[in-house]
């Protein structure tokens, strides 16, 4: 834990720069602002669960969705001790679980997950259910972000597909999931072609 840290603080000092920083020195940074956070912090502070939060994201950006997935649940578990089992930070972090698990070729296991986070439960979390569908296909418009369409593509209709599960008995929410999977796959397809790609 000692080296970890003391490579981080070399690197921030090496590339005091995150957009110069290559990838593997900037999960390194990240991954000693954790523990350096959960050292002076705690591990349930909000400042160790940004860090974890952070290196997540960061992890997902670079396609390593195990890691990632890591990350996630142990920041679920810090919120869910924090904030309980259906607050709004929980949900955040059960539809980035199922994420990486669908884009692992996990199916089954995301299917539970993006359908546990896709339930009324956000209600008491006061998550209004445009905010909700909202992130949910948020997810899939980073990834084709980064260049990776027919990923995004997949987890959008992966995502649609089991929230049209779970609101089955209810028009207006299916009606409103369409609408919302429609501007999607839309901002998808118009998401910039990786480098490699264009000839």
């Amino acid at each position: 834990m000692t080296l970890l840290i003391l490579a981080g603080v070399f690197l921030i000092f090496k590339w005091d720069n995150s957009d110069t920083m290559p990838g593997f020195a900037k999960i390194w940074k990240l991954r000693a602002s954790v523990l350096q956070s959960q050292i002076r912090f705690g591990r349930d502070s909000q400042q160790t669960q940004l860090a974890r939060w952070l290196l997540a994201e960061a992890l997902f950006a670079q396609g390593s969705y195990g890691a990632a997935e890591n990350q996630y649940r142990a920041n679920l578990a810090s919120q869910q001790r924090v904030h309980g089992a259906n607050s709004l930070e929980s949900f955040y972090a059960l539809v980035e679980i199922s994420g990486c698990l669908f884009l692992e070729g996990k199916r089954d296991e995301a299917v539970t997950l993006i359908r546990s986070a896709l339930n009324d439960s956000h209600r008491q979390a006061g998550l209004e259910p445009s905010g909700l569908r909202l992130y949910a296909l948020g997810v899939p418009q980073q990834v084709a972000a980064l260049g990776r369409v027919e990923e995004a593509t997949a987890l959008a209709k992966f995502t649609f597909q089991q929230a049209q599960e779970v609101h089955k008995d209810n028009p207006i929410q299916l009606q409103a999931w369409e609408a919302q999977f429609q501007r999607a796959m839309q901002q998808i397809a118009a998401s910039p072609m990786p480098e490699s790609s264009v000839r």
